[in-house]
């Protein structure tokens, strides 16, 4: 769809005519434009943008004048000939296109469609997954968009979508009891990794576990995901990189959509999701409306031949609300808020013990973004965001203590001005953030964090092929103090078919606030407070190589091989002597430790509706001990293997998705003397899907080959004198099958 930044945008585009008229006086053309993906309206960084010139025959030759466009998708060229000209516009996994310009025309919105690549006509390349893509921008930057919505009926929250797409992204679950789930990146562990909704930070500290949850999947229009340290853009806590979660924007043409999906397995149903939508105009103001209700309810066996079951269940109510509109022809603002509240229970009963949790969480969330067209290239882009979450947490069981309330408030607000300058494509950026949990009854979970920054980022366009970006950040904490953190980057096209990129970052955390041992939380241990925590810091250096290629006549396949070293210095950890007295005292590790590993990501297109993907990882995250010897970090896998199998045939609406994962093996328990290991495990999944006109009908199964978490992560430990001590890694459910409708009426 058009959206109104991009009609704002070719207004501005027209105001150049008069200041360019000089230019064309003597000779000299100036073209300004932007590429976007028709699909999506998203800018396409890196886009290769060339001059030419038309002859009277309809051929075209090249003037040997071209740009990549800038990280907003923007260009700028100067020719010395005025008239007959076009542009020719490429990009990875976009069709290539070259458009002809009138002599009066000096600016223009180009448009791409999703790549079918360069080869004959005969093959059709359809499917669920085409859209998955590592954008070709200067720095490496993974797009997740129509499978996100596909899976959305019977996916209740990003938790379980991000299970699904990436070898080195997924949800896990921290917390056996309730089945609360967060997400990791790399194998780093949550708290480390920058999650944010529409580029807004407001998933931190006790939100790193309650808030995700809160976000209707069906609401999501495209997860973004930069991996490797790049605090010189994003931020605190961008260790591993950051996942951003962008919601849907309002479509021009009404459309009302809705499913309803039933989730079982052979005993019978146990989950319920209805979810309904709305996105449209209103006079001139787009809005787009989601909600969703969700409830689970089931009972598993604690581990095998075992006489223990753990009953747990929630409720969820979630709401999306996004509005956008134009104050004037250069002027948009974006509200999107954001709310739900959830119910989680669990009780976990075994032949000595029982232990029940009951969590009641309640969140708001609210983002403000405005943005000015300045002059020819320049935007001002202003964002605030303010977010509330209320949690109270029953917790019985005689050997620990009451979990307790929590209340955070997280108030957030930037600046940034974005322009074009010849070659450069520059960006200047500052605001801050306010980090406050309070709690009535637990005084040890209360902090307050405060944070300012300022950066710089500009993107060199040296040549048509090789473009070089270079950032500085500083930060000032409230805790730590002052940081400064570089980031750099070039990305080379060897060919039309082969690029390449090099990434070195800074990443870093100043918070410390409640780390891996989340037992803060869930009242399994009482926190210290550790005054002279410093920065824990990560620097990242990523070097990765994508291509596309034509094979034969009837596939197209692409690629991408990234290999990454992240260094991590002063890693906060817990203190082992406080946690063994029931107490969490962290503190800054003086041994480093690493994050090294290869990813590699194929997608092939087929002739007849077939698509295919496989993404395979290494990785090795390991904490250096005294001793001097690098030992494996607990619950990070060593290997992760994705694969994805589809056919659609679009003649009868029919789809038959397959997809699957093999996961690595995980230290699970560690000690000087020993380690506990889990096996690796695969889970296979199917979805079949009918399309009836407005109408889609689907069926499928998860984890087909009933592998469950108890199985690979057990629920129990014998720990000192015989005392069973509850784990936060236990069984997830066996196999499961869903089914259900989903509805769509008008839009494109």
């Amino acid at each position: 769809m058009k959206t109104l930044f991009s009609c704002a945008f070719v207004l501005l585009l027209s105001l150049s005519l008069t200041a360019q008229t000089g230019e064309g006086d003597r000779g000299v053309r100036t073209l300004v434009g932007v590429v976007l993906s028709a699909e999506t309206d998203e800018a396409i960084p890196g886009a290769s943008v060339e001059l030419v010139q038309f002859e009277e025959g309809g051929n075209s030759t090249r003037l040997g004048i071209g740009a990549a466009a800038d990280v907003n998708g923007r260009f700028r060229l100067t020719s010395p000939v005025a008239t007959d000209l076009g542009i020719r516009v490429s990009a990875l996994g976009f069709f290539g296109t070259t458009l002809k310009i009138s002599d009066t025309e000096d600016s223009v919105i180009i448009r791409l469609y999703t790549d079918e690549p360069d080869f004959e006509p005969a093959v059709e390349i359809t499917g669920v997954r085409r859209s998955r893509s590592v954008e070709d921008g200067c720095c490496r930057v993974e797009s997740i968009r129509e499978e996100v919505q596909q899976h959305a009926p019977f996916t209740p929250s990003p938790v379980e979508s991000l299970r699904r797409y990436s070898s080195c992204t997924y949800g896990r679950t921290v917390n056996t009891v309730d089945g609360l789930g967060t997400v990791s990146l790399r194998g780093l562990e949550p708290t480390r990794v920058g999650m944010l909704l529409d580029g807004a930070p407001v998933y931190t500290g006790p939100g790193t576990y309650y808030g995700l949850t809160l976000l209707p999947s069906h609401a999501l229009q495209t997860i973004q995901i930069a991996e490797g340290a790049s605090s010189g853009r994003y931020g605190e806590g961008a260790l591993s990189g950051i996942v951003d979660m962008q919601t849907r924007v309002p479509t021009e043409v009404s459309e009302v959509t809705g499913s309803f999906n039933v989730l079982g397995d052979e005993g019978g149903a146990d989950q319920y999701d209805l979810n309904l939508g709305y996105t449209g105009l209103i006079g001139n103001v787009g809005v787009a409306l989601f909600g969703s209700y969700n409830t689970h309810d089931v009972t598993t066996e604690i581990a095998p031949n075992d006489p223990g079951t753990l009953d747990r269940a929630y409720q969820r109510f979630s709401a999306l609300a996004k509005i956008n509109t134009l104050l004037d022809d250069r002027t948009e603002v974006i509200v999107t808020l954001l709310g739900g509240r959830e119910e989680r229970n669990g009780t976990a009963t075994t032949t000595t013990r029982s232990l029940q949790r009951n969590v009641e969480a309640t969140r708001f969330d609210g983002i403000l973004s405005l943005s000015r067209l300045i002059g020819t290239d320049g935007e001002l882009a202003l964002k605030g965001s303010f977010s509330r979450l209320d949690l109270q947490q029953d917790l019985i069981d005689p050997l620990r203590m009451t979990a307790g309330d929590l209340d955070q408030t997280l108030l957030y607000g930037e600046a940034i001005w974005t322009d074009l300058a010849g070659e450069h494509s520059y960006e200047i950026g500052a605001g801050g953030r306010s980090d406050e949990v309070s709690s009535s009854e637990r005084n040890d979970l209360a902090y307050t964090n405060k944070l300012l920054f300022l950066y710089a980022q500009d993107v060199i366009g040296l040549t048509d092929d090789l473009t070089i970006l270079g950032a500085l950040r500083l930060d000032h904490h409230s805790g730590p103090g002052a940081l400064l953190s570089p980031r750099a980057a070039l990305s080379y096209s060897l060919s039309n078919d082969l690029s390449m990129r090099l990434m070195g970052g800074q990443g870093f955390r100043g918070e410390g606030t409640f780390d891996e041992e989340y037992g803060t939380l869930f009242g399994t241990i009482v926190r210290t407070s550790s005054p002279e925590l410093d920065h824990e810091i990560a620097r990242t250096i990523n070097y990765d190589i994508t291509w596309s290629r034509a094979l034969g006549s009837t596939i197209a396949a692409s690629g991408n091989v990234n290999f990454y070293y992240t260094g991590i210095s002063s890693r906060v950890v817990a203190n082992a002597d406080s946690l063994a007295a029931g107490t969490l005292y962290l503190e800054n590790s003086r041994e480093p430790a690493r994050l090294q590993g290869i990813e590699i990501q194929t997608r092939a297109s087929i002739e007849g509706g077939w698509n295919a993907s496989v993404a395979f990882s290494l990785i090795d995250y390991s904490q250096r001990n005294s001793a001097g010897d690098y030992r494996r970090v607990p619950f990070s896998p060593g290997f992760n293997l994705d694969g994805v199998l589809s056919w659609q045939n679009e003649e009868i609406g029919l789809t038959v998705e397959g997809w699957g994962s093999l996961i690595g093996e995980q230290i699970i328990a560690t000690t000087e003397e020993a380690e506990e290991t889990s096996p690796a495990y695969t889970l296979l999944n199917l979805r079949i899907e009918k399309d009836l006109g407005p109408i889609g009908l689907y069926v499928g199964g998860q984890n087909l080959l009933d592998r469950r978490q108890v199985e690979t992560s057990p629920l129990l430990y014998i720990a000192g004198e015989g005392v069973g001590e509850m784990e936060g890694w236990g069984p997830q459910e066996g196999r499961e099958f869903f089914a259900g409708v989903r509805l769509r009426v008008g839009g494109e």
